[in-house]
């Protein structure tokens, strides 16, 4: 009987991005103190990574969030805050 080899998944590499339907989408989480954390992530992601990042931050629904504006500051990628129903898209290479 043959043997399957497990890959290991965090040493496993990443799925490759078709660049239309099939990308992955990275969700991140936060509190209002991460945003340091965040700003320091988003300035390294490269910017053909071919994913869509998601970020939710936990703020009061009373707060205007200028988040996308501080992301973005630092982001090599386009930032935009989403309010209503969007669409995905990953980030290619132009």
């Amino acid at each position: 009987m043959a043997k399957t080899r497990k890959e290991d998944p965090v040493s496993a590499e990443p799925p490759q991005s078709d660049g239309k339907k099939n990308f992955l989408v990275v969700g991140i989480g936060a509190s209002a103190g991460g945003i340091q954390a965040l700003r320091n992530f988003f300035a390294h992601v490269p910017k053909d990574s071919g994913m869509a990042y998601v970020v939710i931050l936990h703020l009061s629904p009373d707060h205007d969030s200028q988040l996308a504006e501080v992301l973005q500051s630092t982001a090599p990628i386009p930032v935009t805050q989403g309010k209503n129903v969007w669409q995905l898209s990953p980030i290619m290479s132009t």
